[in-house]
This record gives structure tokens, sequence and C-alpha cells, in this order.
């Protein structure tokens, strides 16, 4: 497994996503959706088992996050399935933060919705640059990241070879002349 970086390189002609029947956008509000969030992130991205403490401590304290840019997608029966996070960073940056789903909500286009969100947060906000992390093995994710205009940041050694290999393991191009070779003082 290996952690990757990509930046969004500019904006693109929105991408419209329409919740699944049944299901609704929404932002934290109480204990419930907390532990519906740590459930989704604890599914989709491993987290382990955080409490609600944990959850103020890490996902509310820190500057530049807020309940009103963690958003959920609920479904029908108001549990929480999906879930990503706009923090604002210092240096007017963007960061997509913890996009997970539920196992039984895959497929269903919620990353792209919620992760077309959070760009829409951002970019009405003015933000300079908007960046994420993810990992190698997240190829579907990857994959959306890229639809939706992100470019892969080749910040560490070996970077250019793993982005290589997600572009042979996905059957897309390799996006040679847009890979964006950036400081690690840019984080």
């Amino acid at each position: 497994m290996s952690h990757l970086e990509m930046r969004y390189n500019e904006p693109l002609p929105h991408r419209p996503y329409l919740l699944p029947e049944g299901y609704r956008l929404v932002t934290v509000e109480t204990d419930a959706d907390k532990l519906g969030w740590i459930e989704a992130c604890a599914e989709g991205l491993s987290t382990g088992s955080w409490t609600v403490k944990d959850f103020e401590k890490n996902m509310l304290e820190p500057e530049g996050l807020a309940k009103d840019q963690i958003f959920l997608v609920k479904d029908a029966a108001g549990r929480v399935v999906a879930t990503a996070t706009a923090w604002l960073k210092p240096g007017n940056r963007g960061y997509l933060h913890m996009v997970a789903a539920l196992p039984e909500a895959r497929g269903l286009g919620l990353g792209g919705l919620l992760t077309q969100h959070v760009l829409d947060f951002f970019l009405a906000r003015g933000v300079d640059y908007i960046t994420l992390d993810t990992d190698d093995f997240r190829l579907p994710a990857i994959k959306t990241y890229l639809w939706l205009g992100f470019i892969p940041v080749l910040s560490e050694y070996g970077a250019e070879q793993l982005w290589r290999d997600i572009f042979v393991k996905t059957g897309l191009r390799t996006p040679v002349f847009e890979v964006q070779h950036v400081k690690k003082e840019m984080n």
C-alpha cells in the first residue's frame, strides 16, 4: 500500500450528480450523525473504533474544520451511508478529507457526488488550490478523482511509477503532460 497525493488542476464543467431515490445530502448535526460518520469511515477507510469524543477531537477541533463542512449521505431509513469532508487548510488551500462509504452503498456514485459537493464548497469560497491524499489500492476513488479534474502530484521518489501502475490497472491513459511535480514544501 502506498500513499498518493492529488491536486485539483482547474475547474472543469460541473459534473451533475443525482442522489439515488430515497437518499439525501446533509451535514453533521447530532451524535447519531457522528456515529454514522464513524461507522462509514470504519468500514470505508479502516479508521478503527472511534468514539464520539474521538470524532469531536479529530474532526471538529482542528482549525479549518466545522460541522457544516462534514457532508453525509443518508439513506431512506436515515442511516449514514457515505461521507466526505471539506477541510479549509492554511494558505487558502482546500483539502478533500475522509471520503468513505459503507460497502452496501458503493457503486451508487455517492463518492463522486460528495467529492463534487466538496469541490463546489471550496470553489464558492475562492480557495487557491485543492488537494487530497489517497491510497494506491483505492482504484474506484482514484478514477472518480481523475474524472473530476484532480491530477497526480509527484512529491516523493517513486510516485511516478506508482501512478503509471495505477493507469495500467485502471485502463486509463497516462496523463504524461498533466502530471504535476510539486515540492513537499507546498503542504
